[in-house]
């Protein structure tokens, strides 16, 4: 994701592979932001992700200090809005 250190927009994945699943990365920035940045941060990529061929990955080394936290976060967050 452009911001997040990548370069191709949800959308225009959506749009080029259309029959394909997308495979985000969660970005390890989000264990460095508040939990309302990451809901908030979440939210906007679920509402634009395609429910049926969608996952969030996790291939990044998050900082030890912070990954419980992150990783508490985003559970929450899919739970709820996944």
């Amino acid at each position: 994701f452009p911001g997040a250190g990548g370069n191709l927009p949800l959308q225009k994945a959506k749009n080029v592979w259309k029959d394909k699943a997308i495979v985000a990365n969660l970005p390890a920035f989000l264990c460095f932001k508040d939990e309302s940045f990451i809901k908030n941060y979440l939210q906007e990529l679920l509402a634009q992700a395609p429910r049926d061929r969608f996952m969030l990955d996790v291939s990044e080394d998050l900082p030890q200090k912070f990954w419980k936290k992150t990783l508490s976060i985003v559970a929450d967050v899919l739970q709820m809005y996944g």
